[in-house]
């Protein structure tokens, strides 16, 4: 810690350092990894090592030196708010938690204090000096504001160009527009529905912030709430359950997307096994009823995304079980549909193959949704009815009647047909939580580290993590832990998408 705060003392955030800067200057060795990273985002991730290191060791007072102020102390030094001095942090303001008790406070060392005095006394002295608005000043501002919207500019670009004249908070000043009539407090629906769609896209609060010209902090929480709302829309079962034995199998395998691949894979003779199905499906359900929990104990006064990260993470996890008690009875769907044809699947034209395939799967996955091994019975029971349900009579003779119609295009076309992966719409939750094809796509073109950060926060291979359980596995600072993980998701989608192009070109 000694070593990584000298170093942030004589980092040069305007210059970029290279990769193996953090292990180089926390161990003392010459340590070379590829790549480059900025000056700026070294200062930040390189304090959120030191104080991540300074949480998990316990680090208690008598072991710090001389010096060492804590947050109140500091922000009055500079004569700025408690909050302001936390958002320092992001700029190589590093602490340490010091333990005291059951609780931890921050404190700054001298080394800390002097540099960031050093590199950044101007905007120290320009916050210290700022006080609340007065009458004159926000009269001022709503002038300006008006003028400048009146000449063509949006409200964000009015609210940066009035902040740069009065020397103020690009914040402040969108408060003042805000509270004094330059624009609406409340959240539209469109305005809900926009930022809870970027969130599942990954983009930055930051960024959606700016665009629907909102604060960060108050677009985080709204976004939360959304999630929750969502969550919540699900009417997820809450009864109280004893753990039962976690399966222990690998999961989150994708689905064949080739109509024959799929055809030949549920051909597979594979028996069933009643123990391991069962021990999903009672998982599955204690994940299920373990998220309603969670999300029902949720309190819009004291929002928190903890509880619904941990929430979305279970009921990931809950459908990749049941993806996999599924995946044995491929075998039974395929068997279901064939019956009511009267002959193989193969006797259609491809596209009405797909679609009827298609329909099974999807009558399988609601029977595995309302399973309940604790009333007793088989899911293949269930899926075996569910699939027969789904079909009547009327379409089994629209089938057959394609079937006599079958051209030669479509007889050669069939090997080569594309559907959709049948494991990413097991659960309805799955459509917003899990790995869209794009990413899934894209993973290979990623990092080893960004894949491994992907692979455990979607459960690809193993169980989905938690973004608290990630920054543990992976040695990350919680906030920048989540950035991470948005990062990856972009690049992976890029590069997806510009694969998926090629395979449909290829083919």
């Amino acid at each position: 810690m000694d070593r990584l705060e000298d170093g942030i003392a004589g980092l040069d955030e305007g210059v970029t350092v290279g990769a193996g800067w953090f292990l180089s200057t926390a161990s003392g060795y010459a340590i070379e990894v590829r790549g480059r990273v900025s000056g700026e985002v070294a200062l930040a991730d390189a304090g959120a090592i030191v104080e991540g290191l300074s949480a998990r060791m316990g680090l208690r007072a008598w072991e710090l030196g001389e010096g060492f102020v804590g947050v109140d102390a500091l922000a009055e030094r500079w004569s700025i708010s408690a909050r302001t001095l936390h958002r320092y942090r992001r700029h190589g303001l590093a602490g340490r938690y010091v333990r005291e008790g059951r609780s931890r406070r921050l404190v700054f060392s001298p080394v800390i204090i002097s540099a960031f005095e050093a590199r950044r006394g101007s905007m120290l002295d320009r916050a210290g000096g700022f006080g609340r608005l007065t009458e004159a000043e926000r009269s001022r501002a709503l002038e300006r504001l008006a003028d400048l919207k009146a000449s063509g500019l949006t409200a964000t670009a009015a609210a940066h160009a009035v902040a740069r004249e009065l020397g103020r908070s690009h914040e402040s000043i969108r408060r003042v527009a805000r509270e004094g009539g330059g624009g609406s407090a409340s959240w539209t629906d469109r305005q809900r529905a926009l930022a809870l769609r970027a969130h599942d896209r990954a983009l930055e609060p930051a960024d959606i912030a700016e665009r629907l010209g909102r604060d960060v902090s108050g677009t985080r929480r709204m976004i939360d709430a959304q999630r929750l709302a969502r969550l919540r829309s699900l009417a997820l079962p809450a009864e109280a359950m004893d753990e039962p034995a976690a399966p222990k199998l690998p999961v989150g395998a994708p689905g064949p997307v080739l109509l024959a691949d799929l055809v030949s894979e549920m051909r597979d003779p594979r028996v069933p096994d009643r123990r391991m199905e069962l021990a999903l499906m009672a998982y599955s359900r204690y994940l299920v009823c373990r998220a309603g929990r969670a999300i029902a104990e949720v309190r819009a006064a004291r929002l928190r995304s903890e509880p619904i990260d941990a929430a979305e993470r279970d009921l990931l996890w809950a459908a990749r079980l049941r993806v996999e008690a599924l995946r044995p009875l491929l075998g039974v769907v395929l068997r279901s549909v064939e019956a009511r044809l009267g002959g193989e699947i193969e006797a259609l034209p491809a596209r009405a193959a797909a679609s009827r395939l298609e329909l099974a799967l999807h009558a399988a996955a609601e029977a595995a949704n309302r399973f309940d091994p604790g009333r007793g019975g088989r899911l293949s029971g269930a899926v075996s009815l569910a699939v027969d349900h789904a079909f009547g009579e009327a379409s089994t003779r629209g089938e057959r009647e394609a079937a006599g119609d079958r051209s030669g295009s479509a007889r050669r076309s069939f090997g080569r047909y594309r559907v959709g992966d049948w494991t990413l719409w097991v659960c309805p939750w799955q459509a917003y939580l899990d790995a869209s094809p794009m990413v899934r796509a894209g993973l290979g073109a990623l990092a080893p580290e960004g894949r491994a950060l992907l692979e455990a926060w979607f459960g690809l291979g193993e169980r989905p993590m938690t973004l608290v359980e990630l920054s543990g596995r992976f040695g990350i600072h919680r906030p920048w832990v989540a950035r991470r993980v948005r990062e990856a998701i972009r690049e992976a989608r890029g590069a997806g998408r510009l694969a998926l192009v090629t395979d449909r070109m290829d083919a």
